[in-house]
């Protein structure tokens, strides 16, 4: 209790200093004179009257340095003085200045946005209820562990009777017309089995999510829409729930509408629809593989025992429908299944940038060292005085740490815009791209990052400049300071570091661009150049008969034919309503183009 009474006291004491000063400075001043007056009354001259009386006091200044300690936290009034000092040599030399805080904003600025990057997709949860459990299976070849879809007969096989899964779900992505009051427009739809919320542990914002029902041929006419299709098509109508909607001309009931945080797997989402299959649908067969699944491990249960467990089943399918032949049933983390393809290179490029900050910060304690030339019999004379070596070096740490500090917030900065531009990436290039930001994570990296690059920026100016003689830093001339072997061989091995790291960035980098190079003079069997490719789906309701689709289909030869195409090639699609077309388009100006291409 004493020794916290006797902190917030010194806490206390950090406050109103220089009233508490000069009052003990005019009460010290008082007991003083009181001395020296006694000493002339016994008959001592003037001078020897203050020798003496300053003798019984112990020294002026000492008396008030041991007051200071007592009513205060020495360590922090000799911190603010330090910055203080620091903030003053910063605006001494403004152009050194900006060049280091420039140097160090690019340096910590790409280092916080590479791990920001590295913050979402490696190591930040998924935004799902236990996500550790959350497993991706899909099915893949034996030979070569290469990864195929799965026809739906055999995902039911699989949701049923397995014995390792809590939950298992399977989905696939389309695009369906949505018409009605606004004008039509194809959205992206991601089709699911019943459980695919309970299994991720989400439910929409409002509304509900799928239920067993949902998936019966006739009972499936329902969706749940998007929180931004829901606020751009519908207004934020926060009475959508039970209204109707359009979708590839039949009816549909709104159930519910996701939270805006909902992604997943990098798939653009603007609709969630049940998936159900017709009686006798072509697609619910084992020639159709369309499907990826999801699933939840049971409680104490490991991937290998999923996997064997699950390819006891494939198993018995293969034996039984002679189909899937050569194939096995891969199981892996749902995070490895997000991640793992861009795991080392993320790695790789936040080395690279880490390599790039210690250039930095060898090349910026090279300009510290010129500096110190400068400096060198400010340190001299500091010495002389009593100043102790520690106290020296604690002042360039400060000074190096201010300048860190400063370039780490202009950093931040740059990372916060950089955090936007990432944002804006596809998800097929980066996983949970829209999840990157500069969160209290890569707050708290940055602060560590600045603090340890203004530690290795000022150390060797430091110790160096602390280091040197005495002697000859109260000399006149600096010259034989600036040319000390010591001083020569420091920024000699910095430039040596520098240059080392330098020369293993060229090479990642010139390997990259090589790799690069050979990828793009690939040949993909084809010619690429001028080739276009569209796709048409009908509406099942509206064409009913054989004859329509016909037609449909040779309008569309005949549009290729006499508007922009070449050649041409009908390529047909999982159904008689869907079909797609390549064509090689002419070399046209714009005079020749057709109307809706100008």
């Amino acid at each position: 209790m004493r020794s916290l009474r006797a902190l917030i006291g010194r806490l206390g004491g950090l406050a109103g200093g220089e009233d508490r000063d000069r009052e003990f400075r005019a009460e010290l001043e008082s007991h003083l004179q009181m001395h020296i007056d006694d000493n002339l009354r016994a008959g001592m001259s003037a001078t020897d009257a203050r020798r003496h009386a300053l003798i019984k006091l112990g020294g002026i200044e000492q008396t008030r340095e041991r007051y200071r300690d007592r009513q205060g936290l020495p360590v922090v009034e000799t911190a603010v003085k330090d910055l203080r000092f620091a903030m003053r040599l910063m605006r001494r030399d403004p152009a050194l200045t900006g060049i280091i805080l420039l140097t160090l904003a690019l340096g910590i600025g790409a280092n916080a946005v590479m791990f920001s990057v590295v913050n979402a997709v490696l190591l930040r949860p998924l935004p799902y209820d236990d996500p550790a459990r959350l497993v991706s299976v899909q099915t893949a070849q034996a030979a070569d562990r290469s990864l195929m879809l799965t026809s739906p007969p055999d995902f039911y096989v699989y949701r049923e009777h397995n014995r390792t899964l809590s939950h298992l779900d399977a989905f696939y992505t389309r695009s369906m017309n949505l018409t009605g009051s606004a004008d039509p427009e194809r959205v992206p739809t991601l089709v699911a089995s019943s459980g695919f919320f309970a299994n991720l542990g989400i439910q929409p914002a409002f509304g509900r999510g799928f239920v067993f029902e949902d998936e019966e041929w006739g009972a499936h006419r329902v969706v749940v829409l998007s929180d931004g299709l829901w606020r751009r098509r519908f207004g934020a109508d926060s009475r959508i729930i039970g209204r109707p909607v359009t979708l590839n001309g039949e009816p549909h009931v709104v159930i519910g509408v996701l939270a805006p945080a909902f992604s997943f797997m990098g798939l653009d989402v603007q609709l969630v629809a049940p998936m159900a299959f017709e009686p006798g649908d072509n697609l619910n067969s084992h020639s159709n593989y369309f499907l990826r699944m999801l699933g939840r491990l049971r409680a104490d249960v490991t991937l290998e025992q999923a996997a064997g467990d699950l390819n006891r089943l494939s198993e018995a399918i293969i034996a039984e429908q002679s189909v899937n032949e050569g194939t096995v049933l891969a199981v892996s983390s749902l995070r490895e299944a997000l991640s793992g393809a861009v795991r080392r290179p993320v790695l790789v490029l936040l080395g690279a940038v880490a390599f790039v900050l210690l250039i930095a910060c060898a090349n910026l304690a090279n300009l510290l060292l010129a500096r110190g030339v400068v400096r060198q019999r400010e340190v001299a004379v500091r010495l002389a005085m009593g100043a102790t070596r520690a106290r020296l070096v604690r002042q360039f740490l400060v000074e190096s740490l201010s300048l860190s500090v400063a370039g780490g917030a202009l950093g931040l900065s740059l990372a916060y815009a950089s955090t936007n531009a990432l944002n804006a990436l596809s998800m097929q290039v980066l996983p949970r791209a829209q999840d990157i930001r500069v969160d209290p994570t890569v707050l708290s990296f940055t602060c560590a990052i600045a603090v340890v690059t203004g530690i290795l920026l000022g150390l060797a100016p430091a110790l160096h400049g602390v280091g040197a003689d005495l002697v000859e830093g109260l000399k006149d001339s600096t010259r034989s300071a600036s040319d000390s072997r010591g001083r020569h061989r420091l920024r000699a091995a910095l430039v040596v570091a520098e240059v080392a790291l330098s020369l293993v960035l060229l090479v990642g980098a010139g390997l990259m661009v090589k790799s690069m190079s050979q990828l793009l003079r690939i040949d993909p069997g084809f010619q690429a150049d001028r080739v276009l490719t569209l796709q048409i789906n009908l509406p099942a309701q509206k064409y009913v008969e054989r004859s329509s689709i016909g037609r449909c289909r040779a309008i569309s030869r005949d549009f290729l034919r006499f508007s922009i195409a070449s050649s041409w090639e009908t390529i047909s699609g999982p159904s008689e309503f869907e079909f797609a077309a390549a064509a090689r388009s002419r070399t046209m100006t714009r005079s020749r183009a057709p109307r809706w291409l100008s």
